[in-house]
């Protein structure tokens, strides 16, 4: 029994040249562009460090949120050991907000590369010592939930008044995917709007 194919995707690394690097992410938000007039269901960029491609998913994927409006947006994937779980939260909240519920996300977990060469930029103290097992996954995750901080009756005070203190409002019922694509990584993302896998 064949299965029929009903849905398709397209990934682009977001390459550009380090010396000029403007045409190339041009390029790629025109490229998600025309794959949306293609017909394509969704479209999936990598977030790499000190290689020619995108540094950061989560601000690319906002640009692209902007010049599109149907197509799927997705990190395949965001490496958790070089993020606060709790700041990757929040700007994917709102990368999903501008997107209007069109975002997908892919986490890793592990030891991500280069980290011999920048994993002390990034963290404090000895990078080393520092959890960047799925346990950094489902901390992300629990940002996602709607948790308040602190006690019922503290508040954040704002110029525009009293504040929840939850980290992201504006998301609910993501499925984070994470690690390899097996049963594994379901059990780790939780329940669910959308899947990546890596």
């Amino acid at each position: 029994m064949t299965q029929e194919i009903t849905r398709i995707g397209f990934l682009t690394p977001g390459n550009f040249d380090n010396a000029n690097p403007y045409p190339g992410i041009e390029g790629t938000l025109e490229l998600i562009g025309f794959g949306e007039r293609l017909g394509f269901d969704s479209a999936w960029v990598r977030q790499r460090h000190l290689e020619p491609g995108i540094g950061s998913a989560a601000v690319f994927l906002a640009a692209a949120s902007q010049r599109t409006s149907r197509i799927e947006l997705g990190s395949a994937v965001i490496q958790i050991g070089y993020e606060s779980p709790f700041r990757l939260a929040e700007d994917l909240s709102m990368v999903d907000v501008l997107s209007r519920g069109r975002l997908n996300v892919g986490l890793s977990a592990g030891v991500p590369p280069h980290s011999q060469l920048i994993g002390h930029l990034v963290h404090d103290g000895d990078w080393t010592q520092h959890d960047l097992s799925h346990q950094r996954i489902a901390r992300f995750r629990n940002h996602l939930d709607v948790a308040y901080l602190g006690d019922d009756d503290i508040f954040v005070q704002t110029p525009f008044g009293r504040s929840g203190r939850d980290c992201s409002r504006m998301l609910r019922g993501w499925r984070i995917a994470s690690g390899m694509a097996r049963a594994r990584s379901f059990r780790h993302a939780g329940p669910a709007k959308t899947a990546s896998t890596c």
